[in-house]
């Protein structure tokens, strides 16, 4: 294996599920192939939500609490492995775009109200990062709709 791109998700209200899909099995993949690779990359897929406060609670309810805190232990364990892994040959990358048209399951009331980020864009980014000359390692990229930020919770957005 010479790419890892880890991009499950769950989005539930069963703390133990959402869990082990969004965190345990990231980092145990993760870790497995990074001892493997002679030389490769990973890209692990977070969410904007690792950075919102209370991710569109009134849209999502008690979900979008545990979903927020899984891409916020994504975000930092993916970070952490960028920055202490020890062979230079294996880049490892965090992208974090928000709501993506990816058939992840979202309310209706987010399909309604707000423009997702098509996924054929997503995956011109990946391919984007993996073009990258072997002395490039992009270590993070996140991705904001602007006009979602204008849409409906962006005062909540930090920056």
């Amino acid at each position: 294996v010479n790419v890892l791109i880890n991009n499950a998700a769950l989005f539930t209200e069963n703390f133990a599920q959402i869990q082990d899909v969004n965190v345990r099995a990231l980092g145990m993949l993760s870790l497995k192939y990074y001892a493997e690779m002679e030389q490769g990359h990973i890209i692990n897929i977070g969410s904007n939500a690792a950075h919102v406060e209370g991710v569109a609670y009134e849209y999502m309810g008690l979900a979008s609490t545990y979903y927020s805190m899984t891409k916020k232990s994504v975000k930092e364990f993916t970070l952490t492995l960028a920055d202490t892994h020890r062979n230079p040959a294996v880049k490892v990358t965090l992208l974090e775009p928000e709501f993506v048209n990816g058939g992840m399951e979202h309310s209706e009331n987010i399909e309604k109200t707000l423009e997702l980020l098509d996924k054929e864009y997503l995956a011109s980014v990946v391919a984007w990062i993996l073009k990258q000359p072997p002395e490039v390692e992009v270590t993070h990229l996140r991705l904001r709709n602007k006009r979602l930020l204008r849409q409906s919770f962006g005062h909540n957005v930090q920056e």
